[in-house]
């Protein structure tokens, strides 16, 4: 019952961040929302994960550990015509597969120097990707997206920092 509610939320965060995106720009107040919310939800996620203790998911976390590269790389997917390709720098990232469906994310991106927010660029590794929708300007939000590149569903939304005139830095920890 705690896992459906817990889902329920996340829903309802996802669909509020989907609202302020198609706005285009994102009020400071409902950023603040939004984050709150994410915490509220990585902490009923952490709560829900000690009660479960020795299940199949802490026994699968542990089978995999071996498996995963703690410096894991990002691929660098984007349209031919974007500026941003050449001044795009992905440091220190590890995607580690829980369970079916079930993904920890830990991302540091750099992102240098002109953006067109195409929407089209995204990174991806293991079968899952972390895309980047968003623009440069003030006023404007950044959304990341953790997909499971197999059938393109939407597992998390989470907007980042503030990004600057002239360039960001995005840092995130997403568990789901």
């Amino acid at each position: 019952m705690l896992k459906f509610e817990l889902e329920l939320k996340m829903a309802s965060s996802m669909w509020t961040a989907r609202y302020c995106f198609a706005m285009k720009s994102i009020p400071l107040d409902t950023v603040d929302v939004l984050k709150a919310q994410v915490r509220d939800q990585q902490e009923e996620l952490q709560q829900l994960r000690l009660k479960m203790g020795n299940s199949k998911l802490a026994y699968l976390n542990l089978e995999t550990k071996e498996k995963t590269s703690a410096n894991a790389k990002f691929v660098w997917n984007t349209c031919a015509d974007c500026p941003a390709t050449e001044n795009f720098v992905v440091t220190g990232d590890s995607i580690r597969f829980l369970r079916e469906g079930v993904y920890f994310v830990a991302l540091t991106a750099n992102f240098v120097g002109a953006c067109t927010a195409c929407y089209i660029c995204h990174l991806y590794k293991d079968g899952v990707s972390v895309r980047y929708c968003g623009g440069y300007g003030s006023g404007s939000y950044p959304l990341v997206h953790v997909m499971h590149m197999d059938c393109d569903q939407e597992l998390y939304v989470l907007n980042s920092s503030y990004v600057a005139e002239v360039g960001c830095t995005l840092s995130i920890t997403l568990l789901k």
